[in-house]
């Protein structure tokens, strides 16, 4: 699946590298030279030196083939707008990042989907509710000892018993019981 990044900063990066590994097809688009180059030297995906907000420097990069345009630059505005022309020009979906927890009402939602931004990202509302999860369910953070990954991909196994005792399937079976305890 080809799917462009607009954005050269820690998000766009991170992003880059898994789903270079995932063997995607990763065009990032940037405006400054050097992350590009440097993505472009120690990772399999492609680089575009250009501004997102820009119909001209979206083309050349790509994006009317692209399957997903994922816009994760310091500024929301450039995401919302990114986004936009993304679609316009042809990309299948979109996805902004955004710094207005205000976006995420149902009715603006609905309102930037009429405008091409498909899906929005708030990072520090995701922030907070791994925060609340984390306190409401303090015994989570054990589950990293029954999962094992190999190549990437997490596998459970779920008769392993963990660092305290429990096995997954008990785990599984204590958090259905307690949900309703943060809700």
């Amino acid at each position: 699946m080809k799917i462009l990044i607009a954005g050269t900063g820690d998000t766009a990066v991170h992003l880059a590298k898994m789903l270079s590994r995932e063997d995607q097809d990763v065009v990032v688009m940037g405006k400054e030279k050097e992350p590009l180059q440097e993505l472009d030297a120690r990772y399999n995906l492609l680089t575009h030196e250009g501004s997102p907000v820009r119909p001209s420097h979206l083309r050349a990069a790509g994006v009317a083939g692209c399957k997903l345009f994922v816009a994760v630059t310091p500024f929301e505005n450039h995401n919302i707008v990114s986004a936009q022309l993304a679609k316009w020009l042809g990309a299948a979906r979109t996805l902004a990042r955004i710094d207005n927890a205000e976006l995420l009402a149902d009715d603006a939602r609905a309102r930037m989907s009429a405008l091409g931004v498909d899906e929005m990202v708030y990072p520090e509302l995701l922030a907070a509710q791994e925060i609340r999860q984390s306190l409401c369910h303090p015994w989570l953070r054990h589950l990293s000892a029954s999962f094992w990954f190999d190549n990437g991909r997490s596998r459970e196994n779920s008769g392993r018993r963990t660092g305290c005792g429990y096995t997954v399937a008990r785990f599984r079976q204590d958090a259905l019981r307690h949900s309703h305890l943060c809700y």
